[in-house]
């Protein structure tokens, strides 16, 4: 057989290792069996590697862990519109989410609860949070750190993220040193950067009853 010439082909498209950008808010409502409403909001936010990480960790624990959080003392306390509330962020390769989440009681509102969550947001974002609420959360956290180490397991996750991540396993005995540098301003700042309305994704869980799911 004979070669021909053949056209030449269009370089193919470059490979995406990042999502691109959201570029407006994204609504899912789901209409399931469910004795409570559940809301989720999801924000976008950094990879492992980011500078930023340490402050968006303490950030996260003062708006959503323990019972002294801003969000549980707003929704849980005060307001009583939520059941529970609760944040997530796992940092990994590629920039991660930032999720809060919000458990109602039988027949909550879940635009009362949406509304609460992203005022204390932007609450954040304007004002920051105060000297007291970074110590507490830098101490909660450091806690947690070394509470890590004191297990096998524990030891060879953080050498290894801090390998993967920050190019040498010897760095996660800066860790300390990264959490009592992150300031206030930090904080608000890293706030402003994640918590943008129109780069999120909201989730509603609206209990239907058989006779509406039939």
């Amino acid at each position: 057989p004979t070669l021909r010439a053949s056209r030449a082909q269009p370089a193919p498209e470059p490979v995406r290792t990042q999502e691109p950008e959201q570029q407006g808010e994204r609504r899912v409502v789901v209409k399931k069996i469910s004795q409570s409403p559940l809301l989720q909001l999801a924000y976008h936010g950094m990879s492992g590697k980011d500078a930023d990480v340490e402050a968006l960790t303490l950030l996260l624990n003062i708006l959503g862990d323990g019972d002294s959080s801003r969000l549980h003392r707003r929704l849980v306390e005060e307001e009583r519109v939520a059941i529970r509330t609760n944040t997530m962020y796992t940092p990994g390769f590629d920039p991660g989410l930032v999720w809060f989440t919000a458990d109602l009681p039988t027949g909550g509102d879940l635009a009362r609860v949406e509304a609460l969550i992203t005022e204390e947001l932007a609450r954040v974002v304007k004002d920051g949070v105060t000297d007291a609420e970074l110590r507490k959360a830098r101490n909660i956290t450091l806690a947690n750190f070394w509470r890590s180490l004191e297990t096998i397991n524990g030891r060879a996750y953080a050498l290894g993220s801090s390998e993967v991540f920050r190019g040498d396993f010897r760095k996660v005995f800066d860790a300390p040193a990264r959490y009592e540098r992150v300031s206030r301003d930090d904080i608000r700042k890293v706030a402003a950067r994640v918590f943008v309305p129109q780069r999120r994704t909201v989730g509603w869980l609206v209990p239907t009853d058989a006779a509406d799911s039939a």
